[in-house]
């Protein structure tokens, strides 16, 4: 069907409603409607009303116009910084920050704001904060964070977090008293340990915490510090202490137990910790603490009676195909020697391993005598005459006798807490290592681009704070059985962006959509899920019609 003009014999022009159809192989027309005569429709303005009518149903042509007017030139971050401006209301995280910015008024910095979007960046793409500053934080959705803020004030922020870090991991730790966590009944026991953090540098002479030494990166290139951690039994963070690189893991542990017991008033709680903390004065140290331990215990380490004791154990207090326990008495307090076969199978391959690998070299190596120093060889090797170097299979067996086997020492009661309780609680020590991995992954806690021992504490208050979040969120995830992690959820959530749709001069601000893993977790975590439309533009005489806020926006002046 098609419009025509058809003139009469007079040449007045009419204006008709015609189809083309085919017939005996000719191509004919028939007038289908006619509208009259054309100057009348033009005059009157019927031919204007009847085209405005049949816009209504010409969808395609209404799309193409309007997207003449239409302009969607970039996106931004949103889903993440709903999620945890929510959460840092929630949780007391917003309360202590406020506090503390209170006591420095003359500052004039918006702290909490601050601390927010900094917060908002380990999640969404940990960097430097000199590109924060000048490439991320316009990426943000700009109602839900601040724009704008000068370098500086996000350094002096960092120096206001580096001087009250005592104050806000003992605010996190008792958000409403100041009770020993014997009264409180937050915590049990808490778990330590120590990790590496590491800085693209090697000067050591700009302050105390950047030094050589050990390190668990494998980076004994770079200068480091060392990070000591806290955790409760649910994984959430207790507190941290940083330490210079060149720092003993063992030496950390009575810095820590004074923490506990003098800053954090605790007066008693069990004291967690990996085989690693065992030396001389540290198991002296928390006893004088009035604490109580489980750590794990270096069998192998032990006189060669007592290891000989541990490889020819007859009875056992609890024993299956798969799994042994007993409790044997120690100088210390109760050694808790387990032997478990998945354990076992794994000693084995690993030994096996490493044996394949050392006979190849030997065949290889020019000089087999380099062998003898090698880490993990020299303990299968053995010279025979005229300094040759040999297998040990004496070694190799007497190794074997001990696969398997594992012990932890402990001087609490065995009538508050059994053998299989002890053991129990000391394999909730992976919680620590996932959260290592957390700070060191997720959030990219190293390296460092700080020179100075505030700025490096201000860095690492900062991600401690960001692990209480995920920490948090990973608690919930875990109580509603979720399928998916905290950093599956936060990448979800950081492909949700909100888009400022600019119609004929006005912005109307929209989200994308919020479904599977990202709709899942709001609704863990009890986090309303915005309106489609975040803001329409201003109205005459009133602010903008904000849908996402519902009292939840952090900036009320850019609403």
């Amino acid at each position: 069907m098609f419009i025509r003009k058809v003139k009469n014999s007079q040449g007045i022009a009419y204006l008709q409603i015609a189809e083309s159809y085919r017939e005996n192989g000719h191509h004919k027309q028939r007038v289908l409607f006619s509208f009259g005569r054309l100057d009348y429709l033009q005059a009157t303005g019927q031919i204007d009303a009847i085209t405005r009518s049949l816009e209504r149903f010409c969808l395609r042509t209404r799309l193409v116009d309007l997207s003449k007017d239409v302009s969607v030139e970039e996106s931004f971050i949103y889903g993440s910084i709903h999620c945890l401006n929510a959460l840092f209301d929630r949780t007391p995280l917003k309360g202590i920050i406020e506090e503390i910015a209170g006591q420095h008024e003359q500052l004039e910095i918006p702290v909490a704001d601050v601390v927010f979007f900094l917060l908002v960046s380990r999640f969404v793409r940990p960097c430097s904060k000199l590109k924060l500053s000048k490439v991320w934080l316009d990426r943000f959705y700009p109602d839900l964070v601040r724009q704008n803020v000068p370098l500086h004030q996000i350094y002096r922020t960092l120096d206001l977090l580096a001087g009250h870090k005592e104050e806000i991991q003992k605010k996190l730790l008792y958000p409403t008293s100041q009770h020993s966590l014997f009264d409180s009944p937050k915590l049990e026991l808490v778990f330590y340990d120590t990790t590496t953090l590491r800085f693209e540098s090697i000067r050591e002479d700009l302050d105390s915490l950047r030094r050589f030494g050990y390190s668990k990166e494998r980076r004994s290139d770079c200068t480091q510090v060392i990070l000591g951690l806290m955790l409760d039994r649910k994984g959430l963070p207790v507190g941290y202490r940083l330490f210079p690189g060149d720092t003993y893991e063992g030496k950390t542990l009575p810095i820590v137990l004074k923490q506990l017991k003098e800053e954090y008033h605790i007066e008693r709680l069990i004291f967690v910790a990996d085989r690693g903390m065992i030396n001389g004065g540290n198991l002296e140290e928390i006893r004088k603490a009035g604490f109580e331990f489980i750590i794990g215990m270096k069998l192998w380490s032990m006189s060669k009676q007592e290891q000989k004791r541990m490889t020819s154990l007859e009875h056992w207090d609890h024993e299956t195909d798969e799994f042994k326990v007993v409790e044997l008495t120690h100088p210390e307090g109760r050694l808790i020697v387990t032997w478990s076969r998945e354990r076992a199978r794994r000693d084995e391959q690993v030994r096996s391993d490493l044996l394949t690998k050392l006979k190849s070299r030997l065949k290889k190596e020019d000089d087999p005598a380099s062998l003898i120093s090698h880490k993990g060889f020299k303990r299968y090797l053995k010279v025979v005459n005229k300094g040759k170097i040999a297998i040990n299979e004496q070694a190799v067996h007497a190794e074997a006798q001990r696969d398997g086997l594992f012990g932890i020492l402990t001087n609490a009661p065995q009538e508050a807490l059994p053998a299989t309780e002890i053991l129990k609680r000391y394999k909730e020590l992976w919680k620590i290592e996932d959260a290592f991995g957390e700070i060191k992954g997720t959030m990219e806690t190293r390296p460092m681009f700080h020179w100075t021992d505030k700025r490096i504490e201000g860095h690492m208050m900062l991600c401690f704070l960001a692990y209480y979040l995920e920490a948090y969120v990973t608690q919930q995830l875990r109580k509603a059985k979720a399928a998916f992690t905290a950093p599956a959820a936060f990448d979800a959530l950081n492909q949700v962006r909100a888009i400022p749709v600019n119609v004929r001069g006005q912005t109307v601000w929209v989200r994308t959509k919020i479904e599977g893993i990202a709709a899942k977790t709001l609704q863990i975590l009890k986090v309303r899920i915005p309106s489609d439309v975040l803001k329409l533009p201003k109205e005459e005489g009133c602010g903008n019609t904000d849908f996402a806020a519902n009292g939840e926006n952090r900036l009320v002046s850019n609403s």
